[in-house]
């Protein structure tokens, strides 16, 4: 496998990174052997979206432009087809256990919490300290995390952000009870073609 130009030229110095990849044919998921290192993760987020970041990937991706970008992130709905989405995988498995306290970790603004359970208090952490959505309560300390006993926690289009993703779910289980629900979401992207795969971010 190969990561694909744009991120040769963002994380990598314009260098190749040749990879070997694990692809699991039943759910078509690829996982790359090459592990960006901290220092290579930060050139890619550093600055995540702004000018210099669209103006490189434009380069390489000339449909991910401003207006695509804008509504992947801010839909014309404000997110409610994939919070019923979320909702209608998680009620079946809920049923009728009631929610007291959400987390989505890692969930930008939380506008991807189901508003199924009104009655839940709903927080998001968030590195980037974004302005939350009403009802949302923002987290930024790790600390604050462990002070809450959370029913449910959202791991909602993360994974694939992420270079070493057994530390992340290590991390992760430390804020989670005996009864806590884990809703894990990644995007599905994958490859058909397995002879040379691209990785993209």
């Amino acid at each position: 496998a190969r990561f694909v130009p744009f991120l040769k030229e963002r994380m990598f110095n314009n260098e190749d990174r040749d990879t070997q990849i694990t692809h699991c044919p039943r759910c078509r998921m690829f996982y790359s052997s090459y592990r960006p290192s901290d220092d290579e993760m930060d050139l890619l987020y550093t600055g995540y979206r702004d000018e210099t970041y669209q103006k490189i990937r434009e380069k390489y991706e000339p449909s991910y432009a401003k207006e695509f970008n804008k509504k992947l992130f801010a839909p014309a709905d404000g997110g409610e087809k994939r919070r019923q989405n979320i909702a209608h995988f998680l009620i079946p498995v809920i049923k009728t256990k009631e929610l007291k306290k959400i987390l989505d970790f890692g969930g930008d603004k939380g506008q991807f919490i189901p508003k199924n359970w009104e009655k839940a208090n709903k927080y998001v952490y968030e590195i980037s300290e974004r302005e939350v959505i009403d009802g949302v309560v923002l987290l930024t300390d790790k600390h604050d995390l462990g002070l809450y006993q959370w029913d449910l926690i959202l791991c909602n289009m993360v994974l694939e952000h992420l270079s070493d993703v057994k530390s992340y779910f290590k991390e992760l289980v430390k804020y989670m009870g005996d009864n806590t629900l884990l809703y894990v979401e990644a995007p599905n992207d994958a490859s058909e073609d397995t002879e040379l795969v691209r990785i993209h971010e």
